[in-house]
């Protein structure tokens, strides 16, 4: 039965792309962690400490999973999932920062796809279920703060996603996406979203994955076969990305854009539930349990996740700390080598909803698929000894252009001698944005302070003349909003 996509959740949160329950007997449909991760070329990952073999399974690492709302069949469901795939059961522990009696079906539905994937790629990695109180930022914060504080925590994954424009001073949450204070290092990660790239469709960036401090997952079509079980990606319509509309561009950002803003995603993994996998979940409406074929970037991030903890892993058997997210995993993912990604075609047979197929930037850089998808054992071995990332000069802020302008196209704030003037601008020209009206929040971790000051009179000269340049050459210019 193929069971319709739900958005009951909307407009607040982006949860799943979901397909097919399923019943009978034999294996479930969709794809196996086997067949996963050895797609991904990370089945055999061993690490080597005075010569004995280590296997790359995540062992003595700790993922939280942060949801909403308390699933009482988490553990059974996982249970079943293990025993039908041979897998360990974890240590797992279950964290309500609500009342057990709040449940919900979507949700719960989510946590098993969370829990049950990112054990499928580290089956030795210690799980903590953190369930949010509610779907609300509040409870989302107050879960998310709960996770990075556990000792031994060293990844946190996020399956949900808001419209930034309905996270009001979204930039002044960054500071809860860092390592705590004495504590080992935390990578946070989130889902990019399922719904594309239009924001009027509920696509676009999302926050948490927009945050500068995120790992910021999005979405392929997987396709498996062939001796190595990989034959190649595409992007799936479905996949959420573009640029934030508060986050500034980061500077491991730097020699792949020159937007001034943040983009996303950052990576890929396989998120349409045409090529999904196997999910074992249990109503808590009802009381029934089958298994389904679970999508979505949902699936993406608990992925992305295990790999983390399979890379923190590594760090430990060398005597390493395991990576914070902001300062190491970020940087180091965009300073790997072309060889460390598969690349992801562009035009594929990818089943989501309102995509144009190929945004790009100008250096080529796909939006909803960000750097590429892991490549196997080089990508998590250059993870675990990451090179030295080198940060590229910041770009220059593309030019404000009008395109109906009679300078012609390109023409923008003035940077030579005034049209119609024999005179030059000062030449540091700042854009003033009303500040919104809102509480002061605490200041960015990201924020960049102007690279220079002017004076307040040579500022208003310096707008005086651009205006009145701008009145002498194009005096039936109205300025039209956005």
């Amino acid at each position: 039965m193929v069971r319709k996509r739900q958005r009951f959740l909307r407009p607040c949160v982006d949860r799943l792309d979901d397909r097919c329950l399923l019943s009978g007997s034999g294996l479930p449909s969709g794809l196996s962690p086997t067949q996963l991760k050895t797609a991904y070329g990370i089945n055999a990952v061993d690490f080597t400490l005075s010569g004995l073999p280590y296997s790359g399974d995540g062992s003595g690492q700790t993922i939280a999973i942060v949801d909403a709302f308390h699933d009482p069949y988490a553990l059974s469901d996982l249970k079943t999932f293990d025993a039908t795939f041979g897998l360990p059961d974890p240590q797992f522990t279950q964290i309500d920062l609500g009342s057990d009696a709040i449940t919900n079906d979507g949700w719960a539905g989510e946590i098993t796809l969370d829990i049950e994937w990112s054990h499928a790629v580290a089956p030795k990695a210690n799980i903590v279920l953190i369930e949010a109180q509610d779907q609300t930022i509040p409870a989302f914060l107050a879960a998310i703060d709960t996770a990075r504080h556990i000792p031994g925590v060293s990844v946190v994954s996020m399956s949900f996603g808001i419209p930034q424009y309905n996270v009001p001073g979204a930039t002044a949450y960054d500071p809860i996406f860092t390592t705590p204070d004495g504590h080992t290092g935390v990578t946070f990660i989130a889902s990019s979203g399922d719904s594309g790239t239009k924001i009027a469709n509920g696509g676009g960036p999302l926050w948490p994955a927009q945050s500068p401090n995120v790992v910021a997952i999005g979405g392929t079509t997987l396709v498996i076969g062939g001796p190595s079980g990989y034959l190649g990606e595409s992007i799936w319509n479905g996949s959420g990305g573009g640029y934030s509309a508060f986050e500034p561009e980061p500077a491991y950002q730097y020699k792949i854009q020159s937007t001034g803003k943040r983009s996303i995603p950052d990576i890929s993994l396989v998120a349409d539930p045409t090529t999904g996998v196997a999910v074992y979940t249990t109503s808590p409406s009802f009381g029934g349990g089958g298994w389904a074929v679970y999508g979505g970037t949902s699936l993406s991030a608990p992925a992305f996740g295990g790999i983390m903890a399979i890379v923190n892993e590594g760090r430990a058997i060398q005597g390493e700390h395991t990576l914070d997210g902001p300062t190491q995993t970020l940087p180091a993912l965009y300073s790997l080598p072309a060889s460390d990604y598969n690349g992801v075609a562009v035009f594929g047979p990818g089943l989501g909803l309102n995509y144009t197929y190929g945004p790009t930037n100008l250096s080529n850089t796909v939006i909803t698929t960000g750097l590429g998808s892991p490549a196997g054992v080089s990508f998590i071995n250059d993870l675990v000894t990451p090179p030295t990332p080198v940060v590229a000069p910041k770009p220059p802020a593309p030019p404000i252009t009008f395109p109906t302008s009679v300078f012609g196209a390109g023409f923008g704030l003035v940077v030579g001698p005034l049209p119609g003037t024999g005179s030059t601008g000062t030449g540091m020209h700042h854009k003033h944005t009303p500040a919104p009206h809102h509480h002061p929040m605490p200041k960015p971790i990201h924020g960049k302070k102007p690279s220079g000051h002017t004076t307040r009179s040579a500022q208003h000269a310096t707008t005086a003349m651009i205006v009145a340049a701008f009145d002498a050459a194009i005096p039936s210019f109205t300025p039209q909003q956005a």
